[in-house]
C-alpha cells in the first residue's frame, strides 16, 4: 500500500503495482482457502457450532471481497459497491437461513453416519429439546 502511495503512477497503470496487488489478492484467497480446510476438518470430526458457522461465513466473505478486488486492479469497475451488496447479500442470508436449526440438523446427521462419536451438550442445544409438561401442545421451550 505504501508502494501505491509513493508511485508516480497510478495502481493500474504500473506493471509492477499491479502484480503486487494480485498477490495480495491471491494471498488473501490461499488464506481462505486454508480456513476453509481446516473449518471441514474441524467441522467433519467435531460437528458444527454457532462460532465454526460465523468462521465459515467470514472466509466466504473474504472470499468473495478478493476476488473482486482481483477484477477490479485488472478490468475497472465498481468493486466496491459490489462488495458491499455481495456483503449484505451473504449477511442476509446468514440471518435468514435459520443457523441453530441448520447446525443441530447436521450435527444430528453426522452423529447417524459415525463421522461425530459423542453427542455432546454442544452438538445438542438445549434449545431444541422439548419441554416436560403435561400441556400436550409439543411446543419447544428454552432451558
Amino acid at each position: 500500500m505504501l508502494a501505491a502511495k509513493l508511485s508516480r503512477r497510478p495502481l493500474r497503470q504500473s506493471p509492477a503495482l499491479k502484480a503486487l496487488s494480485l498477490c495480495l489478492c491471491g494471498a488473501n484467497l490461499l488464506f481462505a482457502a486454508v480456513s476453509f480446510s481446516k473449518l471441514y476438518l474441524y467441522i467433519s470430526r467435531f460437528g458444527l457450532t454457532p462460532k465454526r458457522v460465523l468462521s465459515s461465513w467470514f472466509a466466504q466473505v473474504l472470499a468473495v471481497l478478493s476476488v473482486l478486488a482481483a477484477l477490479s486492479i485488472l478490468r475497472p469497475f465498481r468493486a466496491v459497491r459490489a462488495g458491499v451488496i455481495a456483503f449484505c447479500g451473504l449477511f442476509l442470508l446468514l440471518c435468514l437461513c435459520q443457523p441453530d436449526l441448520l447446525i443441530h440438523k447436521a450435527n444430528r446427521q453426522l452423529y447417524r453416519t459415525g463421522s461425530c462419536r459423542n453427542w455432546t451438550r454442544a452438538l445438542s442445544p438445549q434449545k431444541y429439546k422439548h419441554g416436560r409438561g403435561g400441556s400436550g401442545t409439543g411446543h419447544r421451550r428454552k432451558v
